[in-house]
């Protein structure tokens, strides 16, 4: 395979376009920006924005919006988008969530589960245990893990982050087993947005000019399971399809190879039900997005 057809097998998997590099076209001229952006990186020069590439760029860009959220025009958006760099690296390590244990790979993804869930930088829940498979659905720690990186604080991710149902209780400031949750007296509050069964796009729902964007945490689930049942971070939303890119932990779909596995994972997740789909089939119930007086809690 060609360089010029490496990139665009990457650019389908990895979800990074042309316009990343000043481009417009997946062509010679990209090959030689991301040689440029590899040299700028201090790694390894070829022209093919693979994994490791990607993994370097997004860190960079994280870094610069983190440096800069003190001086920033939108700090809550910025945030948004250093959760959605967290979990795409994370993604993009190929973190697996099932047989062949023994492995390398799998050893190494089970160091980063268990951080996710028993570290400070997830849950904090340090008595869980693996298999987590079995033992712990661990999707809100995958959430909990990326919201770290945009200053999330640890009592609100070790406390709500856990459940379908504790996000629920968050979003709408109320209090889960006698942890308080109070709404701030000032300043922007958390957005929630509730979602149905209805076919097709439901634009009405985010009419108020705001639509989804990234880092939102959406609830996902089958037909009336209210707050959903499993938990994903919004990597962005398609107004004309009513469709989400998510990154997800404890899932089943696409890797950044393109296989399937269990895992952390990439995904698409419709806003409705599409028609002619089983009740059982899951997309979106919930929406969140944090407030910035969580990111100092």
């Amino acid at each position: 395979m060609g360089v010029v057809e490496s990139n665009q097998w990457y650019a389908g998997y990895l979800g990074w376009t042309p316009g990343e590099f000043g481009c417009t076209a997946i062509d010679a001229s990209l090959v030689a920006a991301i040689k440029d952006a590899q040299a700028q990186l201090a790694i390894g020069v070829d022209g093919v924005c693979g994994p490791a590439t990607y993994a370097a760029m997004l860190a960079e860009r994280q870094n610069t919006l983190v440096d800069g959220m003190a001086g920033s025009a939108d700090p809550l958006a910025d945030a948004g988008w250093i959760a959605v760099y967290e979990a795409k690296r994370t993604w993009l390590r190929d973190v697996i969530d099932l047989p062949p244990a023994g492995t390398p790979a799998y050893a190494e993804s089970q160091q980063l589960i268990e951080r996710m869930i028993r570290s400070e930088a997830g849950l904090g829940w340090s008595w869980i245990e693996p298999p987590y498979q079995r033992n712990f659905e661990w999707c809100g720690a995958f959430a909990s893990y990326a919201w770290r990186a945009a200053g999330l604080g640890l009592p609100w991710r070790y406390t709500f982050f856990a459940s379908t149902f504790r996000l629920d209780c968050w979003g709408r400031y109320q209090a889960f087993e006698k942890i308080a949750n109070p709404r701030p007296s000032a300043g922007a509050t958390r957005k929630m947005v509730e979602l149905d069964e209805s076919s097709g796009p439901l634009q009405a729902h985010f009419s108020d000019g705001d639509p989804p964007r990234a880092g939102d945490i959406l609830l996902v689930g089958g037909v009336n399971t209210a707050y959903g049942k499993h938990v994903t971070v919004v990597e962005s939303y398609d107004t004309s399809t009513g469709m989400f890119t998510t990154l997800e932990g404890n899932a089943t779909g696409a890797g950044p190879t393109g296989a399937t596995r269990h895992g952390v994972i990439r995904g698409h997740r419709p806003v409705g039900l599409p028609r002619g789909a089983a009740a059982t089939t899951y997309h979106a119930r919930r929406l969140i997005r944090p407030a910035m007086s969580d990111l100092s809690s």
